[in-house]
């Protein structure tokens, strides 16, 4: 491993040899460019990461638990019922004020009337999904990193590929020129 980089390293270093090109220098600077950027997209990526932590647990601060009751049965989970989403029944609560409070909220499959029900409510007191929890959290901020420096380094490998093909096809001209130039000092002008 370590000889492999110790290799491209010296393939890419500045130096005095003429048989290195112009467009060998340029993919020399073009290495450490993309080098740099990649090292440089890395604490973007942790940013974004801790950015959509934040924002997730922040959700969780907006609103609270109450405990509220079904107001309807809830059918059991048959055959023809999306047994993956939780159905929406309403349920009703006491405010702390006194005042009754009723609205539809998610619930389980197979609930009777009067069973009590956790629901999440928001700052104005609307029932609402509940909030990620702990590991949720954790997996988008992950992922919202993950996403972005994989992001990062698919841009600098098409900016990589695509100057390199434009760098070689700058190099065949460039050895084309020469060959026809030593082919005429080799064998003399044409007649």
């Amino acid at each position: 491993m370590w000889s492999f980089l110790v290799r491209r390293a010296r393939l890419y270093r500045p130096d005095r040899n003429p048989l290195r090109r112009r467009w060998d220098r340029i993919e020399g600077l073009l290495v450490v460019a993309v080098t740099l950027i990649g090292l440089t997209s890395l604490p973007l990526a942790v940013m974004f990461g801790m950015r959509a932590w934040d924002s997730a647990a922040a959700q969780a601060h907006t609103g609270h638990w109450i405990t509220a009751q079904l107001v309807s049965d809830v059918p059991p989970v048959s055959s023809s019922s999306y047994r993956f989403v939780d159905p929406t029944e309403n349920v009703r609560w006491q405010e702390s004020g006194g005042r009754l409070m009723t609205a539809p909220a998610p619930v389980k499959w197979g609930m009777k009337a009067g069973d009590p029900v956790k629901v999440w409510l928001d700052e104005t007191g609307r029932p609402v999904a509940a909030p990620p929890d702990q590991l949720e959290i954790t997996l988008h901020a992950v992922m919202t990193g993950a996403a972005v420096l994989a992001a990062a380094v698919v841009v600098m490998a098409l900016v990589y590929a695509s100057a390199r093909q434009i760098l070689d096809g700058k190099r065949a001209h460039a050895w084309d020129a020469d060959w026809v130039a030593t082919d005429e000092r080799w064998s003399g002008p044409k007649r």
